[in-house]
């Protein structure tokens, strides 16, 4: 009879719970502590609950028991709460490590805990600090002391947040002339040195490595500067860069480490888990380079993910092409910035496939030269975030992944991958821009590995192959543990799961619908255990005749452009149609594939493509415009200049430029190199050989120093500011204040869009002033793009007629303009000519003018840029200038 009352009891307690506080602090899923009053016997009472109950006795004190259970978490707590023989019961709450590190620098890392000061968003940062009440890195639950690779120009080792964990080669000994551990490098005690063939790792410029380095490993919680992502793991560093050669010869010594790791079972060599390189070729295009791409591979079959930060530009990398983000490699993992308010930086790359994720790039506080520490732009400074985050999965208290890598590293280093990549933060700016839409998030991929930590956990690494209108390949990766698997599907979200048992590596899954969403998902079967089933993996069939969603430019010259779209359905054709901009009429193209190639255009012009499917008798409507622009404008953004910076900008900078009318501020906050080219802040123009005046204002954060200033531009647009004229403007000494002066333009430029560098050096007596490709300690550069135009983009007028201005407004315009004339012209017949910046007439057609002397301009399609715009009226003529964006 107790037994039947205790059921009742249960009964009620299930259909009405108690009510519970609204905030649920952190708890391990499932898990209740549970006090019983003494002599009270667990097993009866708590076997009421679910036949599937684990009970394990906690402690004596209080008479403590844990239960696991897979009930619904409130209502069966309430019910523990209502019994008479508990005296207490709770959920099993995760304790915290109080893991904010105390260096005294480190609130200035918002990337790892953005409170919200200073512009920035709350919580956009890595959840760092979650992270590290897991683990802050250093050694593997085996004990392995992990090792993160870190390829660049050079290294301050003796930075005192990075001394403590710089990798040290300890079977070689230092400087005597000999390769002690037959690695088959001489004296490789600190690292290697690409360049010298020997540990110099401090390089030719630290400026860039240090901050890299502090970024992955600057020792946390040492009361000293900043922490990097691991507070303690290893970083070995190979200065290289330059050319391919060298990069290959820098990712080859961090091969032979692992491999002698691997083969001698951890008794030589470095368990190096990841390798950060932020070189890079803008428009690289992986089938020039073969061999960086497949070295990628070479990397990953020894167990180590690559990670490459993208172009420090506004483009699309899966239509322009970039090395190395874009290699086809399952270990590489792409990175672009985000800045302090979450949104992707301007200056930064994206691409829906080449691009894998985002991480904090923009004005990132770490470690810098001399000892000391400052902010730093670039995706250089985001992809290094990830580097570390893979150090930090290897440290986590589960032995699962250190297990993997011992026996097959290759698998090992693509469920690392997987678990970044899985993870990820959501962000509404990376959407259809980067492959996983989301940002990194160091927690989420502790956590998830730590949820998966288990003597049998399930397959990992799902993806899908050979993918038609009616069958699929499936693919996944078994964890060591499990002899077989399981594998279920079904048409997403609707009715039973069909089943199938002990399946081998892939699978066919055929007789499917065309256009259809289906789900699958995989159970590990070990030795007496089954796995919980994994998260779903959802992919849709082809056979829908829709538009393509994504395409761009492979290839593209100044007569000739390869473009190429996804495939949108199964066994169909396509439609392309081309025009120059503005010319009106279409050349109607039939395409059987995802790609074309145009030929014979015009050099710097801009083209206008859409493309519709054709599927059997049904015709999709075409896409959206898609412009692309040939090449021969000019050297600006189509050619490789040489790099240069100033290594601290705190101390003084570029704070403004003049040159005629034009200026741009740009104020303190940058690093030693700003990039304008990608996206001016005005348009920067240059009209025949009139002299222009210029006037250069330094910013100071302390006392005004003497400051030496030089601009070059590379008038002949050659790429280069070798010229002798190239040299624009030097006062000829350093000055306090600002420095003014002209600009002499050469006679008979050529139309087009060139490069100019702004250069402004901290100078002691007898400093040389700073040249056009060799970096400095203190000041500042900043690249512009500049446009040489003729005399005068708008047409002559006769001496007899005279030239009114003539208003356009919205400025800059975007899908409209108005034109208003500044007296009523209504119903005169006037002539409309449109030039763009190189002089050419792009269109010239009559023009109604409205009873208020408006003309109303479509600008929809027009690529951006700068316009001269002349209407001729009745013998008068209107000159004015729009710009659109």
């Amino acid at each position: 009879m107790m037994i039947r009352v205790v059921l009742l009891l249960f009964a009620c307690l299930f259909i009405k719970p108690v009510p519970l506080d609204a905030q649920i602090v952190a708890h391990q899923p499932g898990e209740y502590l549970v006090s019983l009053i003494e002599g009270t016997e667990p097993d009866a009472l708590f076997r009421q609950l679910d036949s599937d109950i684990e009970v394990k006795k906690v402690a004596n004190l209080l008479n403590i028991w844990l239960l696991r259970s897979d009930l619904p978490e409130l209502e069966t707590l309430a019910r523990l709460r209502r019994l008479p023989a508990v005296r207490s019961a709770q959920f099993n709450h995760i304790l915290e490590n109080r893991s904010t590190p105390n260096d005294p620098l480190f609130p200035q890392q918002w990337h790892f805990l953005n409170d919200g000061s200073s512009g920035g968003v709350f919580d956009a940062d890595l959840d760092a600090e979650q992270a590290w009440n897991i683990s802050t890195g250093g050694l593997t639950p085996a004990g392995d002391t992990i090792v993160i690779a870190v390829i660049d120009g050079g290294l301050e080792a003796a930075h005192p947040d990075i001394a403590p964990n710089l990798w040290y080669n300890w079977a070689e000994i230092p400087n005597n002339g000999l390769d002690d551990d037959g690695n088959g490098y001489i004296d490789d005690f600190r690292g290697w040195n690409v360049f010298a063939a020997s540990d110099a790792i401090e390089g030719a410029t630290t400026a860039h490595g240090t901050p890299i380095s502090g970024i992955i490993g600057a020792k946390g919680n040492n009361s000293q500067g900043v922490s990097g992502v691991n507070w303690t793991t290893k970083i070995m560093f190979v200065s290289s860069g330059g050319t391919e050669a060298e990069i290959l010869a820098a990712y080859d010594y961090v091969l032979q480490a692992r491999t002698r790791y691997n083969t001698s079972i951890g008794q030589s060599g470095a368990f190096v888990v990841s390798v950060n390189c932020s070189w890079g070729i803008n428009f690289g295009q992986p089938a020039e380079s073969p061999l960086w791409c497949e070295a990628f591979d070479l990397l990953g079959a020894a167990g180590i993910v690559s990670v490459a930060a993208t172009a420090n530009q506004a483009v699309d990398v899966d239509v322009v092409g970039d090395l190395p983000t874009a290699c086809p490699s399952n270990f590489l993992i792409s990175v672009t910035s985000l800045n302090r308010q979450d949104q992707k930086a301007p200056n930064s790359a994206w691409g829906k496939y080449n691009v894998d994720l985002g991480a904090y790039g923009h004005e990132v506080y770490t470690t810098a030269n001399n000892s000391g520490y400052g902010y730093f732009n670039g995706t250089s400074f985001s992809a290094p975030q990830v580097a570390g985050a893979i150090g930090l999965l290897y440290s986590a208290p589960c032995p699962n992944l250190i297990a993997l890598a011992k026996i097959d590293p290759v698998t090992a280093a693509y469920w690392v991958k997987s678990l970044i990549l899985d993870n990820v933060t959501p962000n509404p700016s990376l959407e259809e821009k980067v492959l996983t839409d989301g940002r990194l998030n160091l927690y989420r991929a502790l956590q998830n590995y730590q949820n998966q930590c288990s003597s049998c956990p399930a397959p990992f690494a799902m993806k899908t192959e050979t993918l038609t209108d009616s069958s699929v390949m499936l693919l996944w990766t078994v964890p060591p543990s499990a002899l077989s698997v399981n594998m279920r599907w079904r048409i997403l979200g609707m009715g039973a799961w069909d089943t199938v048992s002990a399946v081998v590596n892939t699978y066919l899954l055929d007789h499917l619908s065309p256009c259809t969403s289906y789900e699958f998902e995989m159970q590990s079967v070990c030795d007496g255990l089954e796995s919980a089933w994994s998260q779903p993996f959802i992919f849709e069939t082809k056979g829908c005749c829709t538009i393509p969603s994504t395409f761009g430019v492979d290839s593209i010259s100044a007569e000739m452009a390869q473009i190429s779209w996804e495939l949108t359905s199964f066994n169909n054709t396509y439609v392309v149609r081309v025009r120059e901009a503005w010319s009106g009429t279409w050349n109607i193209i039939e395409v059987t594939g995802n790609s074309w190639t145009f030929e014979n255009l015009n050099p710097c012009a801009v083209y206008q493509v859409q493309i519709q499917a054709r599927c059997e008798d049904y015709l999709t409507d075409f896409t959206p415009v898609f412009s692309f622009e040939t090449k021969g404008c000019g050297a600006c953004n189509e050619t490789e200049y040489c790099m240069v910076m100033g290594q601290l900008a705190t101390e003084e900078w570029i704070e403004s430029i003049q040159l005629g009318t034009w200026s741009h501020n740009t104020g303190p906050g940058g690093n030693g190199y700003q990039n304008y080219t990608s996206s001016p802040p005005a348009s920067l123009e240059f009209v025949g050989s009139q002299p222009i005046y210029v006037k250069i204002t330094p910013g100071h954060s302390g006392a005004e120093t003497k400051e030496y200033y030089r601009i070059f531009i590379d008038f002949n647009q050659d790429g280069d500011f070798e010229d002798d004229y190239e040299l624009a403007f030097d006062p000829g000494f350093a000055l306090e204040g600002p420095a003014e002066g002209w600009i002499q333009m050469p006679d008979n430029l050529t139309p087009g869009i060139t490069r100019m560098r702004v250069m402004m050096k901290y100078t002691n007596p007898n400093d040389p002033p700073p040249s056009a490709c060799s970096s400095f300690d203190f000041g500042q550069v900043e690249d512009y793009c500049a446009v040489f135009l003729l005399d005068s983009i708008v047409v002559s007028v006769p001496t007899n007629d005279a030239t009114w201005v003539l208003r356009a407004y919205p400025q800059p315009a975007r899908d409209a303009v108005i034109l208003e004339l500044p007296e009523a012209t209504s119903g005169i017949d006037c002539t409309l000519r449109v030039m763009d910046q190189m002089g050419r007439t792009i269109f010239e057609e009559n023009a109604p003018v409205s009873a208020q002397g408006k003309v109303y301009l479509d600008t929809q399609l027009w690529p951006a840029g700068v316009y001269a715009v002349q209407l001729t009226c009745a013998g008068k003529v209107f000159c004015g200038k729009l710009m659109k964006n």
